[in-house]
């Protein structure tokens, strides 16, 4: 018999009880951004967990669960001033869009729609339109 978990704790940081101190914050978001940098592939995007990754072509490319969503809080961190990425952003936007139109995430799923924010084009598609301002890029998500 298996049994379903749905928290690994070896997964994450264990709380601590110690004043929150904004350096350590500071520290830890430079140390995840350096690290999603380091991972990340200009063809390929980003690797996925296996779980995520589970039964869905890949690279992953949604809001939800994929490369516009990294790409979505790698630009927010950088507009706030919290961290700096050293990834072309709007490239990777981009070519986050051009596979998605390609290879739909999530696309085997019964709810399954391709203009959801979430796991459809529109997440890429506003994720692109936030770099690059692009007036072209919302019409894009018109029927087509």
């Amino acid at each position: 018999m298996t049994t379903a978990v749905l928290y690994e704790s070896t997964q994450f940081e264990p709380l601590i009880d110690e004043p929150w101190v904004p350096a350590r914050i500071e520290d830890a978001i430079a140390a995840i951004v350096a690290d999603t940098d380091a991972a990340f592939d200009p063809e390929a995007l980003w690797p996925a967990d296996e779980w995520d990754g589970w039964e869905e072509p890949l690279p992953l490319k949604s809001l939800y669960v994929g490369a516009a969503g990294v790409i979505w809080a790698l630009d927010a961190l950088r507009r706030r001033g919290y961290a700096e990425t050293s990834l072309d952003l709007t490239s990777a936007a981009l070519r986050t869009l051009e596979l998605k139109r390609v290879t739909p995430d999530f696309a085997a799923d019964e709810h399954y729609h391709p203009a959801s924010l979430f796991c459809g084009e529109t997440g890429p598609l506003l994720a692109a339109f936030r770099l690059t301002s692009d007036p072209e890029l919302p019409a894009r998500c018109l029927p087509r």
